[in-house]
């Protein structure tokens, strides 16, 4: 082993380029093959991952408290109130719709467990600073630092709302309660607001501070419930919630499947763009280790006539294969982690409980093996062709190939058929090249290229087309009262 390691050490000096290259194309495509792995999963996970830690299985409307808590099969009941306000006001100079308008007052022990923050902080209860959902950020451009004016409805006017909600009349004109101004901390995420036919939402989450300057002010509740068995209790937990109280509930189970699968074609594209990223870089990785492999034969007559035998042939080709693979695959693992950040895109990049950079080590791990072993097993047929290297002579080889023949027979200029013989023929020797290899690396190449030009398009087609989120309409209108509205 000693002679194999002079030996390396002089090749390592005199094809380090060459190498460094070749670490670099493994590393390449180790990223781009990790990155996209790593992007399906955090996109066909991001929807199921947010709803265990901040959804819910149904949300009640009621006119009064009730005991939701102590109906069967309720494991959790978070009860917030929603008062009554008017048209608000924003600094962002826009007018926000107020039928798609709530505010809920939720315990501030709940409220993580509620949302999930997607920009900007959490409130400080002790001052009137409220949080945003995301909705409003898309729509309106409402983000931290942004006022927003309530006028709330009297005490006294709850009657007057009462009735108008009974004979569906709109509500009053003018609130006679206080007026608040709040200041944006935060954007949020929650499972009422994501598309799924329903419109938009657009909520306010505001602190214990606008509670305490509000008190008085009309208010229903709402609550949040988590079920037991999740979907399968729902049937009867509404049937028990509507016939017993009399109350409305909602099915937010039916948001998130809606969701979900939304979401799912954007992680199967991110596995196909992986798949056709492995076989390019396949081919691509093979075809590079049999150049080298050639090259760096060359002085295999030299070696062999100073005692190297077969094996050691081998030996010298696989550990210059185990170190441009080990240096590819550890810098490719380390570039996918990287580019991590930058997806998945659309709502599971809102969704996702880890935004941003991700080392994913299952996939890391898997992946790194994976590359490992296609670089040695790609990297093995060139090192057995090594050990009979140096009994070779570099002859040219007088088979022509079916192509060059045809050519020929066909009647083209002696300039065409040369130049057909020098693409298609394969040479011996150190001048050999993988013409075959070449050509699947080339197809595939080009294939993966216009499959990522599609997957882009497409990307950027769905994220701007809400009707493909599960979300149908262009416009939700709410109309009270009666008569044919114009």
């Amino acid at each position: 082993m000693g002679a194999v390691r002079v030996i390396l050490a002089a090749r390592a000096r005199r094809f380090w380029r060459a190498w460094l290259l070749l670490a670099v194309l493994v590393g390449l495509g180790t990223a781009v093959v990790l990155a996209a792995v790593t992007a399906g999963r955090r996109a066909d996970t991001a929807v199921p991952a947010f709803v265990a830690a901040h959804g819910y299985d149904a949300v009640v409307y009621a006119e009064k408290p009730l005991p939701i808590a102590s109906l069967p099969n309720v494991t959790e009941a978070v009860q917030t109130y929603s008062p009554f306000q008017g048209q608000p006001g924003c600094s962002c100079g826009k007018q926000i719709d107020q039928t798609a308008f709530a505010v809920f007052e939720v315990p501030p022990a709940s409220l993580p467990r509620m949302v999930k923050l997607a920009e900007g902080r959490m409130p400080d209860q002790s001052k009137l600073e409220t949080l945003v959902s995301f909705t409003m950020q898309r729509d309106y451009g409402i983000g931290p630092g942004t006022l927003i004016r309530l006028p709330m409805a009297g005490a006294d006017q709850l009657k007057q709302i009462m009735r108008g909600i009974e004979t569906g009349q709109p509500p009053p004109g003018q609130f006679d309660g206080p007026v608040i101004t709040l200041r944006v901390t935060g954007v949020v995420a929650t499972e009422r607001e994501l598309l799924a036919g329903n419109g938009a939402s657009y909520d306010l989450f505001p602190s214990a501070a606008f509670v305490a300057a509000t008190k008085g002010v009309p208010a229903f509740p709402f609550y949040h419930v988590r079920l037991r068995h999740g979907e399968a209790d729902f049937a009867r937990f509404e049937a028990t919630v509507t016939g017993k109280y009399g109350a409305g509930v909602e099915d937010l189970n039916t948001i998130a499947a809606a969701v979900t699968a939304a979401v799912h074609p954007q992680a199967v594209a991110w596995w196909v763009v992986a798949a056709l990223a492995a076989v390019t870089f396949l081919v691509v990785t093979g075809q590079a280790l049999a150049r080298q492999s050639a090259a760096e034969d060359a002085d295999g007559p030299v070696l062999a006539a100073l005692g190297l035998r077969s094996g050691q042939f081998i030996a010298l080709a696989m550990l210059r294969v185990a170190a441009v693979a080990v240096t590819g695959t550890l810098a490719g693992i380390g570039v996918a982690t990287a580019l991590s950040g930058f997806t998945p895109a659309g709502e599971a990049r809102l969704l996702t409980p880890t935004p941003g950079l991700l080392f994913d080590w299952p996939v890391a791990l898997a992946g790194g093996a994976a590359a490992l072993a296609a670089a040695a097993l790609l990297g093995l047929p060139p090192a057995l062709r090594s050990k009979r290297h140096h009994i070779r002579r570099d002859t040219p080889g007088t088979r022509q190939s079916l192509v060059t023949r045809a050519a020929a027979a066909a009647g083209l200029p002696a300039t065409a058929v040369l130049g057909i013989r020098q693409a298609m023929h394969r040479g011996r020797g150190a001048s050999a090249a993988p013409v075959r290899a070449g050509l699947a690396g080339a197809v595939a190449a080009v294939t993966a290229l216009c499959a990522i030009a599609v997957f882009g398009a497409s990307l950027s087609h769905l994220l701007a087309s809400p009707e493909l989120y599960g979300d149908p309409f262009t416009a939700y209108f709410n109309v009270n009262g009666t008569g044919a509205p114009s």
